[in-house]
């Protein structure tokens, strides 16, 4: 995830995406209770597919990891705005 956010810093959507992707597949480990953030592994790598998955054309995925992080964060209006940004995208099927 911090690979992510560094590439995310640069504005390198590509490697943002890549990187962003893989940690929100990356399953919070059930053996480590310290130094490990919750947020990171529920919607943050989400959040951050989303934003880079738009830069790079990847609207399916983007809106599916805005769904996620919209639903564990409902109130952030910045999040309901990118989701609203994929609905506008892409034509309902």
């Amino acid at each position: 995830f911090l690979a992510a956010q560094m590439c995310y810093a640069a504005k390198n959507y590509p490697l943002t995406y890549l990187y962003a992707r893989r940690a929100s597949e990356i399953l919070r480990p059930d053996d480590v209770k310290l130094f490990v953030d919750d947020e990171i592994y529920r919607w943050k790598a989400h959040d951050l597919v989303a934003i880079s998955a738009y830069y790079i054309g990847a609207y399916k995925t983007g809106e599916a990891s805005a769904r996620i992080a919209l639903h564990h964060n409902p109130n952030d209006q910045r999040m309901k705005k990118n989701l609203e940004f994929y609905l506008n995208l892409i034509p309902p099927t």
